[in-house]
Formats: structure tokens, sequence, C-alpha cells
């Protein structure tokens, strides 16, 4: 890659957008970092907007609402209508409402956006000493009452294994709150709820909704069709800019889009040699960033 495509911007620019008809947007990493907006990101998605390129932007936050969260990069200086948000929420209504499971009863576990799944009609259920009695379970973020849930969820599971265990956030830790470290995430919790069931001789099946897995993908496809108009037939020509191999190019990959890897988040060129050289989650283009240089002029805190 020449010193001109080490970044997105001249790169698309000298004609690269020709070659696709939309782009899906991680958000940190890509568009933020530490709550400020990363080099030409604002540049150029407010560019994609202002020119009404199809595009989406997917997180796997499944806490905050979409208003919540297009309000945020809002407040960053980013042209976001929080209709073009795509998050495990809104990707675990798609699939429920596809597959019959309006006006149910879910046990939900902590924080989840809650806002899809009332409008199917679906009832909420906190008490976990009451999930013995729901149709479902959704694992949503934080560890609050792990504990308790741990148990109620293993001796409910135990007399009822094929009950539907959804995980929307699929992330098995994310940045903390706190100064330093990372914080436990759902993916975890749902794990660690498979190992204790499988000592019990029980294979649960978790569903999982964020990147990399489909849910979160098949939403967002059918919305750039019925929004954009885009032709599914050519899913090369849909392109995936994000910052990770195992949750935005692994998606990118299953699907068959185009995937452009920033280094701009958590993912080291020795970690995309690694893929190169083993031809696992490898992105089809790499650039250190939308363009050079330090934050945004006048970048404002998320």
């Amino acid at each position: 890659m020449s010193v001109a495509e080490r970044f997105i911007i001249p790169w698309w620019e000298a004609g690269a957008k020709e070659a696709f008809s939309a782009i899906l947007f991680d958000i940190d990493g890509v568009l933020v970092r530490n709550s400020t907006p990363l080099p030409g990101a604002r540049e150029f998605f407010n560019r994609i907007v202002e020119q009404g390129f199809p595009h989406m932007v997917l997180t796997n936050d499944s806490a905050r609402t979409h208003r919540e969260k297009a309000a945020v990069l809002a407040s960053a200086g980013f042209r976001v209508d929080h209709e073009d948000l795509v998050s495990p929420a809104s990707a675990l209504e798609y699939y429920l409402e596809k597959h019959g499971y309006a006006n149910q009863k879910f046990f939900v576990f902590n924080d989840q956006n809650i806002e899809p799944l009332r409008e199917l009609g679906i009832e909420i259920e906190r008490d976990p000493f009451k999930l013995p009695s729901c149709d479902a379970i959704i694992i949503g973020e934080y560890l609050d009452d792990l504990q308790e849930f741990l148990w109620q969820s293993f001796n409910t599971l135990i007399e009822r294994p094929d009950m539907p265990v959804f995980c929307p956030n699929p992330d098995p830790f994310w940045p903390s709150c706190r100064p330093t470290g990372f914080d436990i995430g759902s993916g975890s919790v749902a794990s660690m709820l498979k190992e204790i069931l499988h000592h019990k001789g029980i294979d649960l099946d978790v569903k999982y909704m964020g990147k990399p897995y489909r849910g979160i993908y098949d939403q967002t496809l059918a919305l750039l069709e019925a929004k954009h108009g885009v032709d599914l037939s050519e899913p090369k020509r849909i392109l995936m800019i994000g910052d990770t191999l195992k949750s935005d190019v692994a998606g990118a990959v299953e699907m068959g889009l185009s995937s452009a890897l920033l280094l701009s988040g958590t993912t080291s060129q020795a970690m995309v040699d690694r893929a190169y050289a083993t031809r696992i989650n490898a992105p089809d283009y790499v650039f250190d960033g939308f363009s050079a240089g330090g934050s945004d002029v006048g970048a404002r805190d998320v």
C-alpha cells in the first residue's frame, strides 16, 4: 500500500468509492477513541451523509437506545440519524419478530435496551426468582447480581434445556468506565453459563446478535435494501469499516462483504500480518486511519 493509500479519505476520493454501493461504520476505534473523534473521521462521515451515500452505523452496545447513541455521536459533531444505527437490541427485535416470539414473557438480566421488546408486546421480568415462569432469557450488559442470575438460570435450564437464551452483545469484555482496565462483558456471562451447563451434560445454544454474528448484519442488509435501495446481490460492494479482526472483519467475511481495517483501534500490524498468513479473518484493505494529523479541530468529548 502506497503512502497516499495509508488513509481512507485520499483512497476514497481517488476513485475507490465507485467500487462500493454502501458503507457500514463501526464506532469505537473507528469514529471515536476515548470519547474523542479520530482524525478525519468526522470529516469523512459527514461528507458521506451530505452526499447521500448509503450507510449504516453498527454498534455492539445493547444497553443504550439508538436515540441515546446518536445523541452521543452528535455531541461530537457527527451528523448521525438514529434510524441509521443498528445494534444487538434492534437485531434481536428483528430476529424475534421474524421467528414468532411476540407477546411472550422474557427474563432480562441487567442493562438492556428493552424498547424494541416492548414494541413486540413482550412482557419484561426482572426478578430472578420468577425466571422459571418466563419463555426465554436475555443476558444484558454489566454484572449486577450475577451469582443469583447464574443460580436461577442454571437450575431453570436443567429442567428446561430448550428454553431460548439470547445474548445480544457477544463481547467478552470492553474498556472500563474506570480510569484503567476492562469490564467483563455479557459474552463472558454467556460463556460461563454454557460451561456450567456443559458439566451437567447440557449443551446450551446461546443466540448472539451483535458483531461478528449474522443477526446484526441480517437486519443491516434488510435496512440497506429497504431504505436505500442497495442491491444485495453484490455483497462485496458493501464495505465494512472497523478496527477489530474478530468482530468487524470476521463478520464481514462471514457475510461476504468487503472489509477495511483501521489500525486506529485495538488491532496491531502484527495481528494483521498473522491474519494474512493464516488466511483467517484477513481484511480486504488496511489503513492507518481516515486521515493524518491530530484530533479534529474543535472535537468535543462524547
